[in-house]
């Protein structure tokens, strides 16, 4: 298999192997550790010499390391929100690695498939996408956010999977996808009729009328209450769109006001930063 390889040696090794371990050390270096002292075989393997040595012969199976989970986004698309709360769990650079799609000409532009065509990775072309190591593809705003929050309970994301109020997340972050994001998709389009437009910024009028009668009154400082997670993520990102759009959020205070306390959190602010950094337009 590509993705192994095995290395064949004769060395001292215990009758019972059940403490023996696959470790890596510094560099290009991996050992099997026991109890005892070491003897560096090479400088790919070192085995640890135990009390009762004796000869025996086994395989040394080690995966490859770049086998990693990969975030395929875009800095300005919804996909940015998958970026700034993966980040915000401490998944990026460590768990995650996040590559950049220019969405126009559907080409990577960053990462280990760097000028690769996007539709190999993803049939459908759009950001999110989350491809795990072993291949499985996730997919959409909703599964790739909840994901997200998975990883990393304790980056409060998302509500608790065993309550009530996780329930409510999944509600909130279908709310966004089917009506609030689903209507701006045709506005962006150069082809969609002038009147067509005019028709979809009446609908996303209505929803943000919406949400803020609704989901943002009495004084709910977040979608959820009092607490942000993954879904004011998502629809912060999608009111930076409003301006292109043709959209004036000032109409509607309360959303005017929760963009720009969503807009100054430190994690989101540093979640910008970081795509930025990455940003192969800005290593240049």
């Amino acid at each position: 298999l590509p993705q192994y390889s095995t290395l064949t040696l004769n060395c001292p090794v215990p009758s019972s192997v059940d403490n023996l371990r696959l470790g890596s050390g510094s560099g290009d270096r991996s050992f099997i550790s026991c109890s005892g002292e070491c003897w560096a075989m090479n400088k790919f393997i070192a085995i640890h010499r135990v009390v009762r040595p004796y000869q025996s012969l086994f395989n040394v199976v080690r995966r490859h390391s770049s086998m990693v989970t990969q975030l395929y986004y875009s800095p300005s698309s919804c996909g940015a929100a998958s970026f700034i709360c993966a980040q915000k769990a401490g998944l990026i650079g460590s768990k995650v690695e996040a590559s950049e799609v220019d969405i126009q000409s559907k080409k990577v532009l960053s990462g280990p498939a760097t000028g690769k065509d996007y539709f190999a990775i993803n049939p459908k072309g759009n950001v999110p996408a989350i491809v795990l190591d072993d291949h499985t593809l996730i997919n959409e705003n909703i599964s790739s956010l909840a994901w997200i929050a998975d990883q990393n309970p304790s980056a409060e994301l998302s509500p608790p999977k065993s309550s009530t109020r996780y329930y409510e997340f999944l509600s909130k972050l279908s709310y966004l996808a089917s009506e609030v994001h689903s209507s701006c998709a045709p506005i962006f389009k150069p082809t969609t009729p002038e009147d067509v437009k005019e028709f979809m910024r009446t609908k996303i009028k209505s929803k943000l009328d919406f949400l803020s009668k609704h989901e943002l009154s009495g004084g709910n400082q977040y979608l959820l209450g009092d607490k942000v997670t993954a879904a004011d993520i998502y629809f912060y990102i999608i009111l930076t769109w409003m301006k292109h759009l043709k959209v004036d959020i000032g109409e509607y205070p309360v959303i005017k006001k929760y963009f720009e306390n969503v807009a100054s959190l430190e994690f989101v602010k540093a979640g910008h930063a970081k795509m930025a950094s990455m940003s192969p337009s800005h290593k240049k």
